[in-house]
């Protein structure tokens, strides 16, 4: 299956990843792409200069940026041949988040603050689509993503692994600051709205809110998940100091 890329950072980060195939890149404008032709070059992609018409009909979004790329389809990795040995070491699980907006946002905060994997259900839950790619400005490339099929069991696993698992829960006493750092650990996001379906929020060892003034609730998931990877970012020892 191959579907359209667009934008300057979805097409750029998926050359420089160099996780799936690139196809063709097509360009409105060539002359005002250097870094993309010069990288395209070297990495023998055809290049294709083309009318905005023709990228608007295969991407049909107009924050295109005069660029696109057919490529192979997302390439998840299983979540087997994650690396459950490095320490430290800091995973994000999300259970029915289905934003892909939201998604993409926290994948760029994910990549940024050097999170090892995002973990996400096969069902009812967000894609890795080029939406998602663009919203991230291309993060999503470079990150492990992995799809599981049961999202509790894949907790127990990393339990058994020696993962702590902690859910992020506004309604939580435990407040983020206050929070214990471990070397290898699991952070598990709700959907909106919703939160954490119950089975997921049994299996975690604990729980943890970001406190704020008021009682007016303004953080959607990828903003709170970004205030998480920052405190944790700040410990010693911590899993995004290395």
């Amino acid at each position: 299956m191959t579907e359209y890329l667009y934008g300057h950072h979805s097409v750029i980060e998926c050359m420089r990843a160099g996780r799936r195939k690139i196809h063709e890149i097509f360009l409105v404008d060539p002359d005002k792409n250097p870094e993309i032709v010069s990288l395209a070059r070297s990495q023998k992609i055809p290049l294709k200069h083309v009318e905005k018409h023709f990228i608007e009909k295969q991407v049909r979004d107009f924050k295109h940026q005069g660029i696109a790329a057919k490529v192979d389809s997302y390439s998840y990795v299983d979540f087997d041949d994650l690396d459950f040995e490095k320490t430290p070491s800091f995973i994000i699980a999300c259970d029915s988040m289905t934003d892909p907006q939201n998604f993409g946002a926290l994948c760029r905060s994910a990549y940024c603050f050097g999170v090892e994997a995002i973990l996400l259900p096969k069902d009812r839950s967000v894609e890795v689509t080029p939406a998602v790619v663009a919203t991230s400005a291309g993060a999503c490339e470079h990150l492990k993503i992995s799809r599981v099929v049961n999202l509790v069991r894949s907790l127990e696993s990393l339990k058994e692994k020696g993962y702590w698992i902690f859910a992020a829960d506004q309604k939580a006493k435990n407040k983020l600051e206050h929070l214990k750092t471990y070397d290898k650990v699991v952070v598990v996001a709700g959907s909106e709205g919703e939160g954490l379906r119950p089975l997921v929020s049994k299996c975690c060892d604990d729980s943890f809110s970001i406190p704020m003034k008021g009682n007016f609730d303004s953080l959607n998931v990828a903003q709170a998940m970004t205030i998480v990877c920052y405190e944790l970012s700040k410990r010693g020892p911590s899993p995004l100091k290395n």
